[in-house]
């Protein structure tokens, strides 16, 4: 965005004082949003872009709000007569001038700029109002261009009929060279038919509010927020696991989130077939049994298990060294080497 000394800009505002004399009542500040079947075009925001001395055009640029940007900033200005709106009015964007007692904005009505070897005509803001564009917004908010001609259905020597209004969308997202030759991706307009330039796209232009910059923050802390579920658990981040607390009235049970594993406390009340408690230990789990079901103690030594059985049902004790197995039988034998005696 530039600003300009207001000498630079007197012989546009002077020739057209009497003009920007007349009262308009103003809508806005709003942004101005494209609409496309294309996805690369769809949602990305319009704002004004440096084309020349006090000249800009309708530049697109991200999906991301421009927030209360002055450069994404427009304005609605239309005439009232007797409680009456009129149907159409100029789409303005203020230029900011560098004045005596400081910067001032100077409105700039939206205009087309035509090339005769072409069908696209590309968008221009101009603080003069002597081809100012008539535009409007319909019920759903997008800009359109009012017309009452339609030469298609012109008859020689038969004066046409009043057609009414007719309101025309013929908006492109076109690269073209604009003002002094600056070449964007800019909103245009193909006057009939399909557009000459093969950059151009089919979008449409909607008007939607403007989101503060203090709203576009809190919006934007809100959405990095984590939520909790709709039973209202509570959630808390630790490194790269998660704790999740879940409510007793749920299925009655604790479950704890830490690192890659977890550690699962069942109230013994909730579990009637199965009271033991269970321990998780990173990929493993050791579930260590009710000694009034299984009152065989087991110990793990090395790569294989001694078992003690009760001496009740097995007098033979057992032993387990290194890989193999020793069976103590009521005869004494000896282990020696890799046979048994």
């Amino acid at each position: 965005m530039k600003s300009f000394t207001l000498s630079g800009v007197l012989a546009a505002l002077t020739a057209t004082a009497a003009v920007q004399a007349q009262t308009y009542t103003q809508d806005g500040p709003f942004n101005l949003k494209l609409k496309s079947d294309d996805s690369s075009l769809d949602g990305k925001y319009l704002y004004a872009c440096h084309a020349g001395a006090a000249i800009e055009s309708l530049c697109l640029g991200s999906t991301e709000s421009p927030a209360d940007s002055s450069s994404a900033s427009f304005y609605y200005n239309y005439t009232v007569n007797d409680n009456v709106p009129s149907n159409s009015g100029l789409l303005i964007w203020n230029l900011p001038v560098n004045g005596q007692d400081g910067v001032i904005t100077v409105s700039s009505p939206l205009s087309f700029n035509y090339d005769p070897g072409s069908n696209v005509a590309t968008t221009l803001f101009e603080p003069s109002t002597s081809s100012s564009l008539n535009v409007a917004f319909d019920n759903e908010d997008q800009l359109f261009v009012p017309t009452y001609i339609d030469d298609s259905k012109y008859v020689p020597g038969q004066y046409p009929q009043n057609t009414g209004t007719i309101a025309l969308q013929n908006w492109q997202a076109c690269w073209a060279q604009v003002g002094g030759g600056y070449y964007y991706n800019v909103l245009a307009w193909v006057t009939s038919g399909a557009p000459k330039n093969p950059t151009c796209k089919a979008v449409k232009v909607a008007k939607v509010a403007q989101i503060s910059e203090d709203d576009h923050a809190e919006k934007g802390a809100e959405e990095q927020q984590p939520e909790g579920d709709s039973a209202g658990e509570a959630v808390a981040q630790i490194g790269d696991g998660q704790v999740q607390s879940v409510p007793a009235n749920g299925d009655g049970e604790v479950v704890s989130q830490i690192g890659d594993g977890q550690i699962q406390n069942a109230p013994a009340e909730e579990r009637e077939d199965d009271d033991e408690p269970v321990s998780q230990i990173g990929d493993g789990q050791v579930q260590n049994d009710p000694v009034e079901e299984d009152t065989t103690p087991v110990t793990q030594i090395g790569d294989g298990q001694v078992q003690n059985a009760p001496a009740e049902e097995d007098p033979v004790p057992v032993a387990q060294i290194g890989d193999g197995q020793i069976q103590n039988t009521p005869v004494p034998v000896t282990q020696s080497n890799d046979g048994q005696f």
